[in-house]
């Protein structure tokens, strides 16, 4: 049986939810600039997929022009 598409959401969610509650207090100052590497990795990937994502919905809507 599979995970169902709230269970994923619950789960995406959830991963987020750790980062907002994660005590930083106790990170060097390495970790915490490798931290904000990786998050900047991971936004510009997100950005990436927007844009993508952003281009087919303007060649579809194209087609109905």
């Amino acid at each position: 049986m599979g995970i169902d598409m709230n269970e994923k959401a619950t789960k995406k969610l959830s991963l987020i939810d750790e980062l907002l509650i994660e005590d930083v207090s106790s990170m060097s100052i390495d970790e915490l600039e490798e931290n904000i590497s990786i998050l900047k990795e991971i936004i510009k990937r997100y950005s990436n997929k927007i844009e993508e994502k952003r281009q087919s919905q303007r060649k579809a809507e194209n087609l109905f022009q």
